[in-house]
């Protein structure tokens, strides 16, 4: 790149000069060597400038949502930030403690043109609760530290919508060496798992569901036509796509003994 401006430089200076000495050591001609320099290293600056904040950026995924996901999962009550790569000041936990870290659902979304993050933790049945006002407070002021600048988010805590599946038109095909008692144990972690650790948003589907129980050891084929989606004291029936007004969900109590189950030899 050395020079690129060089022969540009020189021919402006000549339209205007036609009389200027060609020779390399004029002074003219070393003034548009410097000063081509000059705007190649400019140019060199900006081009690594831009380098660095995109690779940073893409490092730290601060325009995917995982990245916001992570964080707020990563959250530990009652226990304070450090510094924890003073060249990066990266700030983090001097260990992490599994059980402080209440934060067990989150959702990103874009509402009226800001970034609208969800939280919720859970009770002591697994179900999805929204966190109190001082936990919710002491919660935003931890993820204040990890925002980009000039991209503030707004964090709430809301009721989790609740899915039911439609008692009349679903089946679970499973091999019968697995009890059923067993099997419905099997079922009931799983959809505390689909809960707390599927990455959501503002739009699931059924065949989300199904193909997450037919992970369950012993599954053989799960079928749901429909499921009812209630939020906000509103409830809606769908047979494919399912709209979250909070971005996650419970699924309703009991609902391993909503299915038919049926073994296979």
């Amino acid at each position: 790149m050395a020079g690129e401006y060089k022969n540009s430089i020189i021919a402006n200076i000549q339209s205007f000069f036609g009389f200027a000495n060609q020779s390399a050591s004029a002074l003219w001609y070393r003034i548009a060597t410097f000063a081509s320099d000059i705007i190649d290293i400019i140019n060199i600056e900006l081009s690594n400038t831009e380098t660095i904040i995109s690779d940073a950026a893409l490092n730290q995924r601060v325009l995917n949502q995982s990245y916001y996901v992570d964080i707020a999962k990563g959250y530990q009550e009652g226990v304070d930030l450090i510094e924890i790569d003073t060249t990066l000041h990266k700030l983090g936990y001097a260990q992490i403690d599994t059980s402080k870290q209440i934060i067990k659902q989150a959702a990103v979304s874009i509402q009226d043109n800001f970034i609208t993050l969800n939280v919720a933790t859970t009770d002591s049945n697994n179900n999805l609760i929204p966190l109190t006002p001082d936990q919710l407070s002491s919660f935003s002021s931890y993820f204040e530290n990890f925002t980009a600048f000039g991209l503030p988010v707004n964090i709430k805590s809301e009721e989790a919508d609740v899915i039911e599946i439609d008692s009349s038109q679903n089946l679970i095909s499973y091999d019968s060496v697995i009890s059923l008692d067993q099997l419905k144990q099997n079922i009931s972690d799983k959809l505390d798992e689909i809960e707390q650790n599927v990455i959501l948003g503002n739009t699931y589907y059924i065949n989300d569901i199904v193909s997450q129980l037919m992970k369950v050891d012993g599954v053989i084929n799960v079928y749901i036509g429909s499921v009812k989606i209630t939020a906000d004291s509103s409830t809606t029936t769908t047979s494919n796509k399912i709209n979250l007004v909070s971005g996650y969900f419970n699924f309703k109590e009991g609902t391993q003994n909503t299915f038919k189950y049926e073994a296979v030899s």
